[in-house]
């Protein structure tokens, strides 16, 4: 927003000129550009913390608990007076009466005052009552705006402390701290409108902050009063909460005493649930170890304690560090598990909070141990998918950093669940989900992997898509199988990766290219229709020209495409099925083989051995694409076991293709890995386990 030189303000006026600016866009950054519009720059920054003359702080605070004031007598004034004057509108009977009244009474008197708001030609021309009193009440609104935008910019003033403190103190320019929080107090009290209070309490908040003499002195002298208004069941729930959060900077005896009763007595209907978190939250973040050893199980036991509490139980935990913390967690956790109204979303955030706090402890205790069998515990048995998932990848966040700290054990408590939860047989996606994770783990423990799939991550970040680049072979990475399993693990989230070697060189493509292709040319020749896409080309289709590929595992189409060969989602999968080869893939075999690396193994694809047999195969699916490319969607949504082998031993059978998967196996801190799933194994209709 620029100010032009007509609208700049001199540093000693009233700051009531930055009122019409101000209310255009009421958030943070132009609250803080109230700095910038009394000095000379013309543009606002990006925020106060940065742009804060000692000056120009001087003035703001000076005025704006003024002109807050000015601002509330003017609303005050506006509401006593449209009272008045509507009654004297209503008892006059004429026509040329309430004109008058009209002329005198309002366009006369305190409306004159609103002109940016009013017009008076216009009022003093209709007898409409109505159209008037609502533009009254957006004045009304407009003062309503200008008291939030002087409490916001207090606020802002204050938590500028947190970047350049004692700009506030400066040169002694500024009143007396203590004074200004009494003053927003009684502001708070008076205020009959509850957003306006909510504000108030946050400038409050950010006051009492600025140091602890002030905070003293304050509750000497308000605390009681805040404590009736809290008590107040009138009040707005999120003013309440407000200020629940200001009595935590009182960390008394009294004041934990006084969250530990409203957690256990406020009723949980209307807005008590939000009143009964906030106080437990407060009363975790301000209570030690022993007092909430005692007081938890018997909250938490509580048959009516709701979800909505008990998440604020673990949030207010979040506070505390140590040993005794995840005790206290896992005490939580053990009774979450025995309710039988157990909600997932507090066994979903049980077990962020139980990983952030692991790797923090000492590996060897009790507490460590018992965390990690909790996680491992979410990860392989709980009935909700979202839990499993929310553990699995907290596990995959947590264990290389215990790995390289030598805490062996707890990895291995952690993997042998999802080895567990693996080998039972789960959920379409889940089984990916855990081989991706298991695979990611054995990359990130290996200091070498890990730094090579850093290094090429973000290669391929500055990478267009198509786009190539060279490298050579690193020398921390055994073998190009190697290489391609780090590959394989980027490309779960990210592009397709593919590779090709020579001379110990890499040159590695992000994503997949396109070109004419002829079977996309014979394909729309024979499928017209009117609703083709005319802004693109009818006769191109992907192009692999290396040998070692990593395709995408999210990038699947969930509706159906008309164009065949895309990627598409089974639901029966949970995926498309990357390890299974494409037609495209098929189309550029040839008899060294190919390789399609991904979560679960390697997946070789040798053309025939005779060049008669390699052409036949290669026309068959070139004047075939989409009956081929449909037999492959099929047998992905087939249960049957002996029917998902179709599509590999129909290439075998009636092309001469060989096929082959290799899964992964290896051991993780101690635990046997054996990535053959049945899931997998199924689709290539032999033993797996070799070329």
């Amino acid at each position: 927003m620029v100010i032009s030189a007509v609208e700049k303000i001199n540093w000693h006026t009233e700051l009531s000129a930055l009122v019409s600016p101000l209310t255009a866009r009421l958030n943070r950054d132009v609250i803080a550009g109230i700095a910038t519009m009394l000095s000379d720059t013309l543009m606002l920054p990006h925020g106060i913390r940065s742009h804060e003359p000692e000056e120009v702080a001087k003035v703001l605070q000076t005025n704006l608990l003024r002109l807050l004031t000015q601002w509330r007598g003017e609303e005050e004034k506006l509401v006593s007076d449209l009272r008045q004057w509507r009654e004297l509108y209503y008892r006059t009977p004429d026509a040329e009466g309430r004109r008058e009244i009209l002329e005198k009474h309002v366009v006369g008197s305190s409306v004159s005052r609103l002109q940016s708001y009013l017009d008076r030609m216009a009022l003093k021309s209709t007898l409409d009552w109505e159209a008037l009193e609502e533009r009254l009440s957006f004045s009304r609104w407009s003062l309503w705006m200008k008291q939030q935008v002087a409490l916001e910019a207090i606020e802002g003033l204050y938590l500028s402390q947190a970047e350049r403190p004692g700009s506030l103190d400066a040169g002694g320019a500024f009143h007396n701290h203590s004074a200004l929080a009494s003053s927003i107090m009684t502001y708070i009290k008076s205020e009959p409108y509850d957003f306006l209070q909510k504000f108030a309490v946050m400038a409050l908040k950010a006051i009492l902050t600025a140091s602890a003499e002030i905070n003293e002195n304050f509750f000497a002298m308000h605390r009681r009063a805040l404590v009736r208004m809290l008590t107040d069941v009138q009040l707005n729930r999120w003013v309440r909460t407000g200020i629940i959060a200001l009595l935590c900077l009182d960390n008394t005896g009294d004041n934990r005493q006084l969250f530990l009763d409203m957690s256990r007595n406020t009723p949980e209907d209307g807005d008590g649930f939000v009143i009964r978190a906030h106080a437990v939250q407060a009363y975790c973040r301000n209570s030690g170890i022993s007092e909430l050893q005692t007081e938890l199980p018997v909250l938490m036991g509580s048959s009516d304690v709701g979800e909505y509490v008990r998440l604020a139980v673990i949030k207010g935990l979040d506070s505390i560090e140590g040993e005794g913390a995840v005790d206290l967690l896992m005490s939580v956790a053990e009774a979450e598990n025995a309710r039988p109204d157990s909600e997932f979303t507090v066994r979903a955030r049980l077990a962020e909070a139980m990983a952030a706090k692991l790797p923090s402890i000492s590996f060897e205790s009790h507490s460590a141990i018992n965390s990690s069998r909790m996680l491992g515990r979410w990860a392989a048995q709980d009935e909700s998918a979202i839990v499993r998932r929310v553990a699995q990848e907290e596990i995959a966040r947590i264990v290389p950093g215990l790995a390289w700290k030598g805490a062996w054990g707890l990895c291995a408590n952690m993997v042998s669940a999802l080895v567990r939860r693996f080998n039972a047989g789960t959920a379409p996606g889940e089984s990916e989900r855990i081989a991706g994770i298991l695979e990611e783990i054995r990359i990130s423990i290996n200091r070498e992997y890990a730094g090579e799939r850093a290094a090429l991550l973000q290669k391929l970040n500055s990478t267009a898509w198509g786009g190539r680049f060279k490298r050579a072979f690193p020398e921390g990475v055994r073998d190009i199988e190697e290489y391609m399993r780090i590959a394989a693990d980027i490309s779960r989230s990210e592009a397709g990766i593919y590779v090709s070697e020579k001379s110990g060189r890499l040159t590695i493509q992000k994503g997949e290219r396109f070109e004419t292709k002829l079977w996309r040319t014979l394909h729309e020749v024979g499928d017209l229709h009117p609703n083709m896409r005319p802004d693109i080309s009818h006769t191109r289709g992907r192009r692999y020209a290396q040998r070692y590929r990593a395709h995408p595992q999210q990038l699947a189409e969930i509706n159906p495409t008309q164009v065949p060969g895309e990627r598409r989602y089974s639901e029966n999968e949970g995926g498309w099925a990357r390890y299974l080869p494409t037609i495209d893939d098929l189309l550029e075999a040839d008899r060294r083989g190919i390789r399609l690396f991904s979560s679960y193994g390697v997946t070789v694809v040798k053309a025939p051995a005779s060049a008669l047999k390699r052409m036949r195969a290669w026309i068959s699916l070139t004047l075939n694409y989409a009956e081929w490319s449909s037999l492959r969607n099929q047998v992905l949504a087939l249960d049957e076991e002996w029917r998902k082998r179709e599509f590999v031993q129909k290439l075998e059978k009636s092309l001469g293709f060989e096929i082959t998967f290799k899964p992964w196996s290896y051991d993780l801190f101690g635990v046997n890995v054996n990535l053959a799933s049945s899931r997998v194994a199924d689709y290539f209709g032999k033993e797996v386990g070799g070329e």
